[in-house]
């Protein structure tokens, strides 16, 4: 799994399984059916790709445009859309639309 740990300003499209523990100042593409994990901060938008998975431990500032699944435990302040019936928000999580 490859870990981002420091604070990057620019947008990323994730096609190994990732995770991220620093800070994304950008937009962010989920593709090739793997798996992204944010314990940190993204701050831009985030589109899953069918067959992505993305779970949010930390918080997403910015929308999320799901055609994976998505799994909200941490905040997300924005809108989420796309097939929004494979999305889970914990009952612990937050989506301030």
């Amino acid at each position: 799994m490859k870990i981002l740990n420091e604070k990057y300003n620019s947008d990323f499209t994730i096609e190994v399984e990732t995770n991220l523990v620093g800070m994304i100042n950008g937009n962010v593409v989920v593709r090739n059916s793997v798996i992204f994990v944010i314990n940190g901060m993204l701050n831009g938008n985030l589109s899953i790709d069918k067959g992505s998975r993305a779970i949010v431990y930390g918080m997403v500032n910015g929308n999320i445009s799901n055609f994976g699944t998505c799994e909200i435990y941490g905040v997300v302040d924005g809108n989420l859309s796309g097939e929004t019936d494979q999305i889970f928000i914990d009952q612990n999580g937050k989506v301030n639309r």
